[in-house]
């Protein structure tokens, strides 16, 4: 019989909720991994060109040590043209993950598919989050991800930026966030014409 590693008492076979492999029976992990995204801007929904792009996704972590997760930025872009630019990442905010988040590595990608997407891919080989206690906030990181509108002829007045991310597991399976939605404007254009203190009678215009 199997020993309930919980409680100690002795089983025939691990419980529903229980892994095990006949010796000893250890309770699942009650958590699964998650995800949200916010899009930060200074005037969302609509951006300027050269203006820089925030993308800030929240991923929460099983209890445990989870291994080979990835999350996918799918980068607004045509097939004439990149769309984002200058593209960084950056980890403000680790929670109790107390390992594996120094280790990311990214990737980018240009992929062919009916819309053109740029890819951006972060992948963590091994991530650590020793807490037991019921999910919260502290069981939860975050990426912050920027990039700059870019300066080119396919990104005018009306052009549409699409964001969306995926995150990647070969256990818990893909999660796909909401998709941010921006559109590009022209700038606030003022003009001002002054004369001071005029030696002669001032011609303004033509």
């Amino acid at each position: 019989p199997a020993i309930d590693a919980t409680t100690g008492r002795t089983c025939s076979a691990c419980a529903a909720g229980f892994l095990g492999n006949g010796d000893v029976c250890i309770k699942k992990p009650t958590s699964s991994l998650s995800a949200s995204l916010t899009a930060i801007s200074t005037a969302l929904p609509y951006v300027q060109v050269g203006e820089t792009i925030t993308l800030d996704v929240t991923v929460y972590v099983p209890q445990h040590l989870l291994y080979n997760m990835s999350v996918v930025f799918y980068l607004p872009s045509s097939y004439q043209a990149l769309f984002a630019q200058n593209i960084a990442f950056s980890i403000p905010s680790q929670g109790s993950i107390s390992s594996g988040l120094a280790y990311a590595t990214a990737t980018s990608a240009r992929t062919n598919n009916s819309a053109v997407q740029d890819t951006y891919t972060l992948t963590f080989q091994g991530l650590y989050n020793p807490n037991f206690s019921p999910m919260t906030s502290a069981d939860s990181f975050v990426i912050e991800l920027t990039y700059t509108v870019a300066n080119n002829a396919y990104v005018v007045t009306g052009t549409t930026l699409n964001s969306s991310v995926v995150v990647v597991h070969p256990v818990y399976g893909n999660t796909t966030l909401n998709q941010s939605t921006m559109q590009v404007t022209e700038p606030t254009l003022t003009l001002s014409k002054r004369s001071s203190s005029p030696t002669s009678s001032p011609q303004l215009g033509t």
